[in-house]
């Protein structure tokens, strides 16, 4: 399974209108994050116009840190009741520069209320999170509360990831293009976090590799492999047999779909099920619990 943690529908078709049929041909699932209800609207018509999406693409709604707007917490609130995102995201806090520095207190605002709102909706978030990692861990007690946190575009140290997983956060990290550009500290991250926390995502159109005007789906790909072979290159200094640890039962439940390679697992072992060393997830269906559903 190709699998894309976060990236972006409609910005991407507007650059690569084939990034379509890689899609639809593929064995993909991704995360479609949206800013906006006319962006939501997008993906759903995309979907009702391409047979076979709706098990591909889900949709995720949030509140931009680089775009803070009060208002849009009415909209996120309508799309979760009207059923139609999978996730909250991405929403987080952004001090990159200046002008983002100067909505900081809003975006901690905003930022708080959508953590909430998706505790009380038990959603998952897709966090956006650019020099403002200790402002994370003022908020681990909420985030605690959250049953899955995925730190988009993960940016900060391998010590911040473990001290977030010690604090009781059901965390899981994404990484992308940052890795194939050679970001030494995401590198390392991959390295020491386990391997079950680690996602692979493009952010499409935005942070391309190097050399090329944007990124795309097809970059998982390569990312996949960049994953493998640091982890390999991990068991040969150690000696050790370096194999995949299991998922816990459930604890990548929060898509409301299930595949048929889950759905077999389900049946026959009670687990879910990895492919791909790992590195591509299996979403499938909690048989207990029941279907639940950094940077730009």
């Amino acid at each position: 399974m190709i699998f894309d943690a976060h990236f972006h529908l409609k910005q991407l078709l507007e650059v690569s209108p084939e990034s379509a049929d890689f899609i639809k041909e593929n064995d993909f699932f991704g995360f479609c994050s949206c800013r906006k209800a006319e962006e939501v609207e997008f993906v759903e018509n995309f979907i009702a116009e391409n047979p076979g999406t709706a098990e591909k693409l889900k949709i995720t709604f949030g509140i931009h840190p680089q775009a803070p707007e009060e208002k849009d917490l009415h909209t996120l609130e309508r799309l979760i009741s009207e059923n139609r995102i999978a996730a909250v995201g991405e929403i987080g806090l952004d001090r990159f520069n200046e002008e983002f520095a100067q909505t900081f207190e809003l975006q901690k605002k905003l930022f708080a209320a959508q953590l909430e709102i998706a505790r009380c909706a038990k959603l998952p978030v897709i966090l956006h999170i650019r020099k403002a990692i200790p402002e994370i861990f003022e908020q681990i007690q909420e985030l605690k509360k959250i049953e899955k946190v995925i730190f988009h575009s993960y940016s900060g140290t391998a010590a911040e990831a473990e001290s977030i997983l010690d604090h009781g956060v059901n965390a899981f990290f994404s990484f992308g293009n940052a890795l194939l550009n050679g970001h030494k500290k995401a590198l390392e991250v991959v390295k020491t976090l386990p391997e079950n926390r680690i996602l692979t995502e493009t952010d499409a159109p935005y942070q391309p590799k190097k050399g090329e005007s944007f990124s795309k789906p097809q970059n998982i790909l390569e990312i996949m492999e960049k994953i493998r072979e640091i982890k390999t290159r991990q068991t040969d200094l150690s000696g050790d047999l370096w194999s995949p640890a299991p998922l816990p039962q459930g604890s990548l439940d929060f898509v409301s779909i299930k595949f048929e390679q889950a759905r077999q697992a389900s049946t026959e072992a009670g687990e879910v099920s990895r492919s791909d060393g790992g590195v591509i997830i299996d979403i499938m269906e909690d048989k207990h619990n029941g279907l639940k559903e950094n940077v730009e």
